[in-house]
């Protein structure tokens, strides 16, 4: 491939469909470095060859190569030959010398060792008061992301620089926020921008799959966003403070397919909600274990930083829980996740059973959670004779029936209707004869709620 030729020392990336593939050695070490899979194919020159890629965008390819220090450059097919889109130096992924502010303290970046996946870090701050250069050593991954906020310092610190030395700042940013977006147009269409509406400035349109929906991105330029529209109803939308977040985030790396895949994600998730700047929240995540820290033991690479506490997750003997590599802390995370939620599931147990036409309700209160049944005609004679029609009367507390003056034990029903726990509903009732199976189910989340069976095309709720 001539792209590799021009470019030995970078590994070269082209997109092929919705992908970004790399060949040959390249293949060989980014599949070993990410962990992706690789297949060996014939290709046309090239003979039987090793390839592996990644459908997530090329901003993510290049970031995770990087990461491991790699130069990156990404090339696209146009005009019968492969054009570069991006040519990535890992010399400016975490520059030496540059000066960072972490925790009120400034470094200067000495050292980065890829191989090791370490950098090491001068301690500008204490080294003035010692007389003598103090170092720390931090994970690649975590001073990239100390380098990303510092360049985002920089800029803000010379936006208002700027601005104060010119009354032309806005505009400035403005004409660079339109150069970027005609850039990216004319490159991904070859047509011009219109930018007669600030507030409405096409980037990127399609069709989903079945061809039923348009899909509509678009950015905003007075009130800083980029949203994403589904047959014209707003979807989904990321704001930023001012025109610079909004560069520096979005304009400066715009990329078509990774505009349609957040577009049609955030459709899927929710088609008929606006989502707002609204990140799901994980109390766990995995991180780099740092060797420099005391309460870290010997033995893993990775560790679990719990969100409530700001600190690591530690094991009964008060150590950081460590694991080798991690795809086990993740599965570890899971666990914690499983445990934490069976803790808050409310149970019904010791509610009463009432009914109020072809309602059955388990527990007290409005019912939120919501599941359809089926009965027959005889099992509905059976359900009535034994628990009697409430409609007009209060009901009892004590989970007995006023009619018949019988107790009806309580059930046993998780706050998710799975499948098991469905049979725990039915159970609840099946000492009076009664079956009940489920024709649809369906399940909101909500806080402690009573169980409602309705007959029919009614619903279960609890």
């Amino acid at each position: 491939m001539k792209l590799k030729a021009d470019h030995p020392g970078s590994f070269v990336s082209v997109k092929v469909g919705d992908y970004f593939l790399l060949y040959g050695e390249d293949a060989k070490q980014a599949a070993a470095d990410l962990g992706l899979k690789t297949v060996v194919q014939e290709i046309p020159g090239l003979g039987e060859t090793t390839v592996t890629g990644t459908n997530l965008g090329w901003p993510h390819l290049a970031k995770q190569l990087q990461l491991h220090g790699h130069n990156v450059t990404i090339g696209e097919w146009e005009n019968g030959q492969y054009q570069i889109v991006k040519n990535l130096d890992v010399a400016d992924f975490i520059p030496l010398r540059m000066k960072l502010e972490q925790e009120n303290r400034i470094y200067t970046i000495d050292q980065v060792d890829y191989a090791a996946g370490r950098v090491s870090l001068q301690d500008d701050t204490f080294g003035v008061r010692t007389g003598f250069p103090i170092f720390r050593n931090e994970p690649v991954s975590i001073v990239r992301e100390w380098v990303e906020r510092q360049q985002e310092k920089d800029l803000a610190v010379a936006a208002r620089t700027e601005e104060m030395l010119s009354e032309t700042y806005e505009q400035s940013q403005l004409d660079t926020a339109k150069r970027l977006i005609t850039e990216f147009c004319e490159y991904e269409y070859g047509s011009e921008v219109d930018f007669t509406d600030l507030r409405h400035i096409g980037l990127a349109c399609t069709t989903t799959d079945n061809e039923q929906h348009i899909l509509q991105v678009e950015a905003n330029l007075v009130e800083p966003s980029i949203s994403y529209l589904l047959d014209g109803e707003l979807v989904h939308r990321d704001k930023y403070q001012n025109l610079s977040k909004l560069i520096l985030k979005e304009l400066v790396t715009l990329d078509f397919d990774h505009l349609i895949r957040t577009g049609l994600d955030a459709a899927q998730r929710e088609p008929a909600i606006i989502q707002e700047d609204v990140k799901p929240y994980h109390r766990y995540s995995v991180i780099e274990a740092s060797s420099t820290d005391s309460y870290v033991p010997d033995g893993g690479r990775f560790a679990i930083f719990d969100e409530e506490t700001w600190d690591y997750y530690y094991d009964e003997n008060s150590w950081a829980k460590v694991f080798p590599d991690a795809e086990s802390a993740a599965q570890f995370i899971k666990e914690l996740e499983k445990a934490d939620a069976e803790k808050q599931q409310p149970g019904l147990t010791g509610q009463p059973i009432t009914r109020e036409g072809d309602t059955l309700t388990v527990g007290n209160g409005p019912a939120t959670h919501e599941v359809d049944i089926t009965v027959s005609d005889e099992e509905w004679e059976r359900i009535k004779e034994a628990i009697p029609d409430q409609t007009g009367k209060a009901p009892d507390h004590d989970g007995t029936s006023q009619a018949s003056g019988r107790t009806l034990p309580p059930p046993e029903i998780k706050p998710i209707v799975s499948a098991d726990e469905w049979q725990r509903a039915k159970e609840a009732i099946a000492d009076r004869g009664i079956k009940v199976t489920s024709e649809t189910e369906k399940v909101y989340p909500g806080e402690k709620k009573p169980l409602t069976l309705r007959r029919g095309c009614g619903t279960a709720a609890y």
